[in-house]
């Protein structure tokens, strides 16, 4: 990374921290109602070979994927969400003849998703993917997703992300 790229990544970070300092004091869920960006994400597929990878294959993708470094890896309200980095990720990986998908996670209230991926590994079964830190995390009806995969700072704390329903859409 030269001089010029590292300045741009710092100047993301330090605009994404002081964005999520302002929502966060605020009291404003970090979490638009997003329905529409939803037709983007089940719409993403190409007409190419793809395969479940191993655990390995995935981690080792998701080591070299610069999809979690956007914008310093946080999540920029309305200019580039959790639905772009799912996209980004699934673009990338279907490009490289991963079969990866798209989750959406429907919390308690109504107007607010979330976007993960999810990787069926050989070995491993389905892996769920934070798209935006390239973590794993647990995606389980009726858990709390932000708390109980330590993610909270991320909404609001009155914010109730108890998990309702989970929609995959796995490529053909």
């Amino acid at each position: 990374m030269n001089w010029r790229e590292r300045i741009e990544k710092n100047i993301a970070i330090v605009i994404t921290a002081v964005f999520a300092l302002v929502i966060g004091i605020a009291g404003i869920s970090m979490i638009p109602d997003n329905r529409q960006e939803i037709k983007e994400l089940k719409r993403i597929d190409y007409d190419c070979e793809y395969q479940d990878p191993t655990y390995y294959e995935m981690k080792d993708f998701l080591a070299f994927d610069r999809t979690n470094l956007n914008v310093g890896g946080r999540y920029v309200w309305s200019w580039y969400t959790c639905i772009d980095s799912a996209n980004d990720v699934k673009r990338n990986a279907l490009e490289k003849g991963i079969r990866c998908t798209g989750v959406i996670i429907r919390f308690g209230n109504a107007e607010n998703d979330h976007a993960v991926v999810a990787f069926q590994t050989t070995d491993k079964g389905v892996i769920f993917i934070e798209p935006q830190t390239d973590e794993e995390v647990e995606v389980v009806v009726g858990m709390r997703y932000f708390k109980d995969n330590d993610l909270k700072d991320w909404v609001a704390d009155d914010f109730d992300d108890t998990i309702t329903e989970i929609e995959i859409y796995w490529p053909k």
